[in-house]
């Protein structure tokens, strides 16, 4: 993690660079947000896995949910402070600070105290491991129905920027203030319903899951239906606690269901099926955003979300397991 730490930093000490001497490109941009997106994929995983080596595993569930809280923070600070500044002192200062920022994270990890960890077992590695993480998540039935139908819900319904942009300026013609007051109100009650899930959500079980994707498929579908800007704020009320609220119930089941030794390999395959898809659902979006409205785009994410739901709840009566069964040990758990 102070490798991926390190790594960002240069990608962005190199665009601070870049832009202070006037030498950046769209194509420089293409070329280093690439880099960020590899970088992104491997510290997605790294911090899920390193979760709970962080505190004991009953707590890990409220670990994950005050995770999404600093998330959901930096979504609701950032933006804000990083206008500021390029108001201030333009572009290249953002970027830079921005690098520094890292030095914080590498600071921070350097003073753990690894006496009080609760350090996991690291699996060796060996000839097709990739190959043997995707057979035990297909073969565990806690297992391959979340990471299905999480990766149908990143490809459908994790294009937020597009669905807000696009119906703010497209369909509420409402310009960009809108848009930024719009994402402040999800980012507050994404922080408040973060802090409140980290004090109940101490069992998640695959009814909790479904639960949490009709709560942001039924917010997302509101949204879709916005008639005016007004409704549009109550409904990134909603949008705000839901999204945090699955983000939360799913990262901290797979986490209970999974074996210590197998938590980094299961998390990678999760952080997959959403930064992994999200990308091929982005042209979807921009296509039914094209071809209809945005109206039509936000509808399809919500249907992604209520769909998996329903798709799991069957599945589950088909095998005669309720869903609060679904957190059995997994197949190889000790």
């Amino acid at each position: 993690m102070i490798a991926i730490a390190v790594a960002a930093g240069i990608e962005a000490s190199a665009l601070a660079t870049l832009t202070r001497t006037h030498h950046v490109t769209i194509w420089w941009i293409f070329g280093l947000s690439f880099v960020l997106g590899c970088i992104n994929m491997f510290n997605q995983p790294a911090l899920q896995a390193f979760l709970p080596e962080l505190v004991p595993r009953a707590a890990i569930p409220s670990a994950v949910s005050l995770n999404g809280v600093q998330t959901a923070a930096g979504r609701l600070a950032g933006p804000a402070l990083a206008a500021l500044l390029y108001a201030w002192k333009g572009p290249a200062t953002c970027f830079a600070v921005n690098a520094l920022s890292y030095v914080i994270v590498v600071v921070a990890m350097l003073s753990l105290r690894r006496g009080e960890l609760h350090p996991t077992i690291a699996r060796a590695r060996t000839k097709g491991a990739l190959k043997d993480s995707f057979r035990y998540a297909w073969r565990s039935p806690v297992h391959r129905g979340q990471l299905i139908a999480n990766a149908f819900v990143g490809m459908f319904a994790w294009n937020f920027g597009i669905f807000f942009a696009s119906f703010t300026q497209l369909v509420l013609h409402s310009g960009t203030l809108s848009l930024g007051l719009a994402e402040s109100i999800n980012a507050t009650t994404a922080v408040i319903g973060g802090v409140i899930l980290s004090r109940h959500l101490t069992a998640p079980t695959r009814r909790t899951y479904v639960g949490g994707c009709v709560a942001l498929g039924t917010a997302l579908g509101l949204t879709s239906l916005a008639p005016n800007l007004v409704t549009f704020y109550i409904c990134m009320v909603l949008f705000g606690s839901t999204t945090v609220c699955y983000t939360a119930i799913n990262l901290s089941l797979l986490q209970r269901v999974t074996p210590r030794e197998r938590i980094g390999s299961v998390m990678t395959l999760s952080t997959y099926g959403t930064m992994g898809t999200t990308p091929v659902g982005a042209l979807i979006v921009g296509w039914l955003t094209t071809i209809g409205t945005a109206r039509a785009a936000i509808a399809a994410g919500s249907a992604s979300l209520l769909i998996s739901a329903l798709v799991l709840t069957i599945s589950a009566r088909r095998q005669g397991r309720p869903l609060a069964s679904f957190t059995s040990p997994p197949l190889d758990a000790a």
